[in-house]
């Protein structure tokens, strides 16, 4: 595979990843600061000089040209921060914990283009979707439950339990 398709209207010169931001105020893109997540305590990090008020973007889906990932180097860069962070603490005791969030916010601060929220409507297994009206899932592109009340657990949120059955595949998997 050379590259995804770019879901972004408008991008950068210097952007060949798109991402869903937070915006301020919105459900839809609700999402922590970058100082949740990254230790401004280490000097590495301190050294970006990234603010840690910056408004985070969610890595948990994103698309990519992939020649341009591979011309930027970027697998290497993702794998130093992660590396360090063995060594030393880069992220993971944040507010928002670690995981492969923060590399990608490393990496990507100011090299990113945007993707539309509907491509990523996500929190449905969490608290803040209570406040989502029902029209937002009929529009997404892309449902994601992340959160600990998912619909297919026994305490998760019945409000989508039946939104879920209907793109459910688990059963037609081998």
């Amino acid at each position: 595979v050379r590259a995804f398709v770019f879901l972004c209207v408008s991008i950068s010169t210097n952007a060949f990843v798109c991402f869903l931001s937070c915006r301020e105020h919105s459900f839809l893109t609700h999402q922590n600061r970058y100082g949740n997540f990254l230790n401004y305590n280490n000097p590495k990090v301190a050294a970006l000089g990234i603010p840690n008020n910056t408004c985070s973007f969610n890595a948990g889906v994103f698309v990519a040209d992939l020649a341009a990932w591979r011309a930027a180097d970027t697998t290497r860069e993702l794998l130093y921060w992660m590396d360090l962070n063995t060594k030393e603490i880069v992220y993971g005791n944040g507010v928002a914990g670690g995981g492969s969030q923060p590399p990608f916010l490393i990496v990507f601060y100011n090299r990113r283009g945007e993707l539309d929220p509907l491509w990523h409507v996500r929190l449905l297994g969490s608290r803040f979707s209570a406040d989502m009206p029902d029209d937002i899932f009929h529009k997404a592109r892309l449902l994601h439950w992340n959160g600990a009340a998912k619909p297919w657990q026994p305490d998760g949120n019945p409000r989508f339990t039946s939104l879920f059955r209907r793109y459910d595949v688990s059963d037609t998997m081998p």
